[in-house]
């Protein structure tokens, strides 16, 4: 189990790495996950700042040194970017399956990192995490939930664009894309009602780390310069992270919201 949640973790860090070192590789806001105006004032410095800001978060989390408020703070920075820039979008265009899609795959990263600061322990014996806090890491589950609701919708309503997206040489692209959004709506009802959480999220795990091996690896191989290939590939790398974090997880530390928790009760 602790191996499970480790290999998570280094997976989940490796991306957010990789989103800050895009940030200076291509020398813009990824195009996916942040959408900073053009207009911006100091463009530049914001693109920067928010690189290394990843760069650092991402480290921290590899590393382990204090996890639970670095990623924290990750999750509430990916949520105002969802606020800020990605709510405003869907209310505008709620027609437009991208901006569905990349919404919901924001708040994906988000609820993974609620969910990895939730996963550790306090330090001291005794020691009780404050009840706001409490509840804003116990979210991160169903923010991660609501992620797979929306993108299986997408899968059912956008098939047949999403059938052309698997590799040729796989046969049946059509029952692939209804079979992930199915897929999709099963592993968002395992973390809900807390059914079969460790099977599910191991799955989905190895599933999204197939797609890096199979999917986005070869169409970034072959587009080396498009920013949001690579960004797709990490965005599915850090999922199959925040899936084993989950299957690496005691059962006893997902808790309900606005219940107090010690040392004692999420000891393993």
């Amino acid at each position: 189990m602790e191996t499970l949640f480790a290999s998570g973790r280094y997976l989940y860090a490796i991306a957010i790495i990789a989103f800050g070192i895009e940030h200076f590789a291509f020398g813009h806001s990824l195009s996916a996950l942040i959408l900073l105006p053009d207009d911006t004032p100091a463009l530049s410095v914001w693109v920067y700042a928010i690189g290394i800001a990843f760069l650092g978060a991402g480290i921290c989390i590899a590393a382990g040194i204090r996890i639970r408020m670095v990623a924290t703070f990750l999750g509430l920075f990916f949520f105002m970017l969802y606020l800020l820039f990605h709510l405003p979008r869907e209310i505008a265009n709620p027609k437009e399956p991208g901006a569905w899609t990349a919404a919901f795959e924001l708040i994906a990263l988000c609820g993974g990192a609620f969910i990895l600061a939730q996963r550790q322990q306090p330090r001291h014996p005794g020691e009780k995490w404050n009840k706001t806090v409490v509840d804003l890491h116990a979210s991160g589950m169903y923010l991660f939930a609501s992620a797979f609701i929306v993108i299986g919708i997408q899968h059912m309503l956008y098939a047949d664009f999403i059938s052309t997206l698997i590799p040729p040489w796989i046969p049946g692209p059509l029952f692939w894309a209804y079979f992930v959004g199915i897929a999709f709506f099963a592993l968002a009802l395992s973390l809900i009602l807390r059914i079969k959480v460790r099977l599910a999220t191991t799955l989905s795990g190895i599933m999204f780390l197939s797609w890096v091996a199979i999917l986005h690896g070869p169409r970034v191989a072959a587009n080396l310069h498009t920013e949001t290939e690579w960004t797709s590939l990490f965005i599915a790398l850090a999922m199959g992270g925040i899936s084993f974090i989950v299957a690496g997880a005691p059962p006893q530390l997902f808790i309900g919201l606005s219940k107090k928790v010690t040392i004692d009760s999420i000891s393993e």
